[in-house]
């Protein structure tokens, strides 16, 4: 064993405090009722009873094109608002869609599974639902694709003072779900260590299509999208040499309380949720002025300045991407999840240069950036010491080096503190 012992009483502080421990379990696995969806849409549209009539055995080895892929754009949006029914009942109750929001998750259902990036779906902003036109950009340079919208936009002169501009989400989902797989499971366990629902795991698909880099104008950040000042409320360190906002994990901790604080407050998760984009004051304002906690009521009625098009749809977003997750072996031909990153937790109880981790552990920086993404380029510079109590995450099966070194480091303070006693 390779370790490296303390040279100075300086590095010695604090004794260890608490491991953190994430663990990791297989993906839920997902099955698809044909048969029922067979009975559901016989009779609304009778081109589909043939295509669903098919036996679920053959199908089910064929699986990785599912049926859904060869619908017509009314077939598919048939077929998705079966989805919201939840027929494999995968999905809780409390996150069952309500009627009076269907026609707008299905909205959102359809940019997230029908409509390509390159697609612009123009649509009414406030009945987003009521769609004009599609738009295909697709090859177009960007001063064409402006060009080919306003075309379209002036042909439906009738609407314009109503029209929106929304783009396609499918390859965005795409990467997120493949993305998701490094960090979804050990969310759930994090969720469900707080005692909150871990279908709140899926929020991440609406702030940042789980790209832990990802960084918005406003300077949000990670797959949470903290803003800096929020995330100083839940992070210890937030600054030039370290940013935990981009650590996926450490974020997941302070989305959770975030998230349990806004439910205290509002008593409600559709409104808890809805207030992670903007925060629980506009909601209260909204329950106050409106007598009334049903989020139906405050997305048709409330009006104000802060409370525009992305606060009201901010809660169907979730639930059509919670359902596109849920059911994405039905509407993706197929999804090639990242592996889970596999690691174990430790919290520093001395002051610690990286270069000397990477003694310890016998691990590469490649590594350790991997696991610990919250680490600044700053941070691997020689003269930098990682604070005492940084959470720190290593391969599996390197914890124990750094264990032992921790181990080692106590019996060496534990020698100088007897020497200066017997000295006096």
């Amino acid at each position: 064993m390779h370790a490296t012992r303390v040279p100075t009483k300086k590095t010695l502080s604090k004794s260890f405090k608490y491991i953190v421990r994430l663990s990791l379990y297989s993906a839920l696995s997902l099955l698809f009722v044909l048969a029922l969806y067979a009975n559901y849409i016989k009779g609304t549209n009778g081109h589909l009873d043939g295509i669903f009539l098919e036996p679920v055995n053959q199908l089910s080895q064929n699986n990785q094109r599912p049926i859904y892929l060869d619908l017509d754009s009314s077939e598919k949006k048939a077929y998705l608002d079966y989805l919201l029914d939840d027929p494999e009942s995968l999905v809780s109750d409390e996150f069952q869609i309500p009627n009076y929001l269907r026609e707008r998750v299905l909205f959102w259902f359809q940019v997230y599974t029908i409509y390509e990036n390159t697609d612009i779906i123009l649509h009414h902003r406030d009945q987003p639902w009521k769609i004009f036109s599609v738009v295909d950009v697709s090859g177009l340079s960007e001063k064409e694709r402006l060009k080919k919208v306003v075309t379209e936009i002036r042909r439906l002169k009738e609407h314009r003072g109503h029209i929106r501009e929304q783009q396609g989400m499918r390859n965005s989902i795409h990467f997120a779900l493949e993305k998701s797989g490094e960090y979804i499971r050990t969310m759930e366990n994090i969720f469900e260590e707080e005692g909150l629902p871990i279908e709140l795991t899926r929020l991440p698909i609406v702030e940042s299509s789980f790209n832990p880099k990802a960084y918005s104008k406003n300077g949000a950040m990670g797959l949470w999208q903290f803003m800096r000042r929020t995330g100083r409320h839940f992070l210890d360190n937030i600054h030039s040499v370290i940013d935990e906002r981009l650590n996926p994990f450490k974020s997941s901790y302070a989305a959770a309380q975030l998230l349990r604080e806004n439910y205290q407050i509002l008593k409600s998760w559709p409104l808890a949720i809805s207030a992670y984009h903007h925060g629980p004051g506009i909601l209260r304002s909204a329950m106050k002025k409106l007598q009334t906690s049903d989020i139906s009521v405050i997305i048709k009625k409330y009006r104000h300045p802060d409370y525009g098009f992305a606060s009201k749809n901010y809660y169907t977003e979730f639930l059509a991407a919670l359902f596109t997750d849920i059911y994405h072996e039905k509407l993706f031909a197929y999804i090639n999840r990242k592996k889970a990153l596999l690691h174990e937790d430790v919290v520093l109880e001395y002051s610690m240069r990286i270069q000397t981790l990477l003694e310890i552990c016998h691990i590469s920086i490649e590594e350790l950036r991997l696991l610990n993404p919250d680490l600044k380029k700053k941070a691997y510079t020689s003269n930098y010491y990682l604070p005492e109590s940084y959470w720190l995450k290593v391969p599996v099966g390197k914890k124990q080096y750094i264990d032992a070194f921790h181990e080692e480091a106590r019996f060496a303070q534990e020698y100088i503190e007897n020497l200066e006693k017997n000295n006096h």
